[in-house]
């Protein structure tokens, strides 16, 4: 995650108060997330990932892996691209899973772009990773796309 010194930058787009909010909401967010909260609701993982990707200015794949009570094991930090993709392979995905003893995830990116809507390649991405977790029985409860304040379930709009 970002520091206060990286949203300063002048590049992030932020003034330095706002930066400096940013940063110690990231603290607090990380601080309750060390507690291994249960995420079991949209509205829990719609708050903690507004804030999770607020402010990045370039596409980034969290996958968070839950234990069988849906507590979090794991923020995992998969992808970082640009500002239109971030490379993501299912395999290592699956692998993350079973090394931290997943038995759920919620996939996650953001579209810096604003736009809400799954692109093609998000949906067959999806699948790709739905596929392969099937045999290890991994439960992918849903893929999230965070733009701005805005948080849309893939699971919800029938794609998975």
């Amino acid at each position: 995650m970002q520091t206060a010194l990286d949203l300063q930058h002048p590049e992030c787009g932020y003034a330095p108060r706002d930066a400096a909010i940013i940063a110690e909401a990231r603290a607090v967010l990380r601080r309750y997330m060390t507690q291994r909260p249960q995420i079991t609701s949209f509205a829990t993982a719609k708050d903690y990932l507004r804030t999770a990707f607020a402010g990045k200015k370039q596409e980034v794949i969290r996958v968070l892996y839950l234990d069988i009570k849906n507590r979090l094991i794991e923020d995992h930090l998969a992808g970082r691209g640009t500002i239109a993709h971030a490379p993501v392979y299912p395999r290592e995905i699956i692998r993350r899973a079973l090394e931290v003893g997943a038995s759920a995830m919620i996939l996650a990116h953001n579209h810096p772009s604003g736009e809400i809507s799954p692109s093609q390649a998000d949906i067959e991405m999806t699948r790709k990773i739905l596929d392969v977790a099937k045999p290890f029985d991994i439960a992918v409860h849903d893929h999230f796309i965070v733009a701005g304040d805005a948080v849309g379930s893939m699971r919800s709009a029938g794609l998975m």
